[in-house]
């Protein structure tokens, strides 16, 4: 295995660690940039501000509880990013 995808792994590992995050998930680094999270009814929503752009992502729950992490200095998020799911529904069901 070349060194830098070792390197690439330990360092990884080593951001996981850092947070006591216990599972691996791609990784976005946004660390330039503005954000926000809020949380309407139980449901987190990361907000990250690009130029005027504004992108919108949910962040997962689990056990009830959203995968925040944060240290003195950083936030990791665990959140959804490019699922687009389209869904067909009856409107005589609406309620």
């Amino acid at each position: 295995m070349p060194n830098f995808v070792k390197d690439f792994i330990s360092a990884k590992d080593k951001l996981f660690r850092h947070f006591n995050c216990p599972e691996k998930y791609p990784v976005h680094v946004a660390i330039d940039t503005e954000w926000t999270i809020r949380d309407e009814g139980g449901i987190h929503f990361l907000t990250i501000l690009k130029e005027k752009q504004q992108d919108a992502f949910v962040i997962v729950n689990r056990e009830g509880d959203p995968l925040i992490f944060q240290t003195n200095d950083y936030t990791m998020a665990i959140a959804i990013d490019c699922i687009k799911t389209a869904f067909v529904l009856r409107n005589s069901n609406k309620l």
